[in-house]
């Protein structure tokens, strides 16, 4: 091999490269912004939330999935302990093999209920019938979801996605700390369809499988 023609072979090779990572890389970060995101919405003729992994939008089905979800309680740093812990209590936990298009998978469907000062936290069914209570103390900082699933891109990238989202009991609004289950999702449980808005998503992980 002479070589002219080598730097070309080589040249090739690298743009080969490049246009197949690139390749990889547009379909990641449309399953980061597109696939298998988080929503909720108050849904009154079943009288509870229901905080969703969205495939409705979607004809691909997603697959693999599982996921949990758990009440977590920031305990911050002392002089004895230099870093803040984290207290989380399980909610449920659950997998899914398949999930098909036009469909979504509810993860937690919930409704808030007081007595006094306190708040609980009423897990339900898809039809609005309570299975479970939570209380919610002042210390309870969010309400965590975690899941992870299998998705296919254009008929050929295969991309595992993982996603951490949170519902704060507290956020600062109006120059002052709110306690958002009381003040907003609360209010939220009447007779009209409203999507939650105040869901944070805390990390996220989209990786390529070839």
């Amino acid at each position: 091999m002479t070589f002219e023609n080598f730097i070309v072979s080589f040249f090739g090779s690298l743009t080969a490269i490049a246009l197949v990572y690139s390749a990889y890389l547009a379909s990641a970060c449309w399953c980061a912004t597109r696939v298998a995101k988080a929503g909720a919405w108050w849904l009154p003729g079943v009288k509870s939330f229901r905080f969703v992994i969205r495939n409705i939008p979607r004809r691909g089905n997603l697959t693999a999935i599982s996921f949990r979800v758990w009440l977590r309680t920031v305990v911050e740093r002392t002089p004895e302990i230099s870093v803040d812990t984290y207290v989380d209590s399980d909610i449920l936990t659950g997998e899914r093999i398949l999930l098909p298009g036009r469909q979504d998978l509810p993860l937690l469907c919930f409704r808030f209920e007081t007595a006094g000062s306190d708040l609980s936290l009423v897990v339900t069914d898809k039809l609005g019938q309570p299975t479970g209570k939570f209380t919610i103390g002042r210390e309870v900082d969010f309400l965590m979801f975690e899941y992870s699933v299998r998705a296919r891109n254009w008929y050929l990238f295969k991309h595992d996605i993982s996603r951490i989202y949170a519902v704060p009991q507290y956020l600062e609004l109006e120059g002052k700390q709110q306690n958002l289950f009381q003040r907003y999702l609360i209010p939220m449980q009447s007779k009209i369809e409203k999507p939650m808005l105040s869901i944070i998503e805390f990390a996220r992980e989209i990786t390529v499988t070839v």
